[in-house]
């Protein structure tokens, strides 16, 4: 698991998904990633790229990790 401000490298596990419950992206689990500023009625929603610079940012199953 990755904390706050720690830095991480290309190919590294940031996380798992682990799926419960009922989905909209149903039978399969999905993720949705964002960045939101503020709280109450000042929220606003950003482009999440700013967080990862100019590289392109690909999310992939790692099949048969369990």
């Amino acid at each position: 698991m990755v904390r706050v401000g720690e830095r991480v490298r290309g190919g590294q596990v940031i996380g798992h998904l682990v799926g419960s419950g009922v989905s909209h992206c149903a039978p399969r689990v999905c993720l949705h990633w964002g960045l939101v500023r503020g709280v109450g009625h000042g929220v606003r929603y950003l482009d999440p790229g700013v967080l990862v610079g100019r590289g392109v940012v690909r999310l992939l199953p790692v099949w048969g990790v369990g």
